[in-house]
């Protein structure tokens, strides 16, 4: 199930050359350097509903999202008090 979705869309476009010479009409080019890039980011963002039974489903649930989370930022990511 889609709950939301972001676009990011980025162009750069510079110009560097030599001061004057790159402004002159016909051979300008040939002094100037105009560099483009452009970047885009697309951000999903999905749920997934779980049906939870009971508190041992629930703590088994709670367990399986924090060994993902631990894979997705390196390190296992402190929990509840027991």
């Amino acid at each position: 199930m889609l709950l939301a979705g972001l676009i990011s869309d980025s162009q750069n476009r510079d110009s560097n050359g030599i001061l004057a010479l790159d402004q002159l009409p016909g051979i300008g080019n040939l002094f100037a350097r105009k560099p483009r890039s452009s970047a885009r980011t697309d951000l999903i963002i999905f749920i997934q509903p779980q049906i939870i039974r009971n508190g041992a489903n629930a703590q088994h649930v709670a367990e399986d999202l924090r060994a993902k989370m631990g894979g997705i930022f390196g390190r296992p990511v402190a929990c509840c008090k027991k």
